[in-house]
């Protein structure tokens, strides 16, 4: 599966409104400024892998990443896609 930049940033506020923690309590949890946290949920560009680190990690979650070489990716679409036929 993969995952866009805009659904991780969802995905960390979904999970910090669960907790029913504010932009103000995350910065506080991660040393970044409330702006920092309002700039990655809601902003379309990117972030550093070290700010999105720090706000999942104070989330308790992990961010975990898959390097998949470009054939296999295909291999694996293409499988999905015989599968669902």
């Amino acid at each position: 599966m993969d995952i866009k930049i805009q659904d991780l940033k969802n995905s960390i506020r979904m999970i910090r409104e669960f907790k029913q923690m504010t932009q103000k309590d995350l910065s506080n949890k991660t040393g970044l400024s409330q702006a920092a946290v309002s700039y990655l949920e809601m902003t379309s560009t990117s972030s550093t892998i070290d700010t999105v680190n720090k706000v999942v990690d104070a989330l308790g979650y992990t961010l975990l990443f898959k390097l998949v070489p470009k054939k296999e990716k295909e291999l694996n679409q293409k499988n999905k896609l015989q599968n669902e036929q």
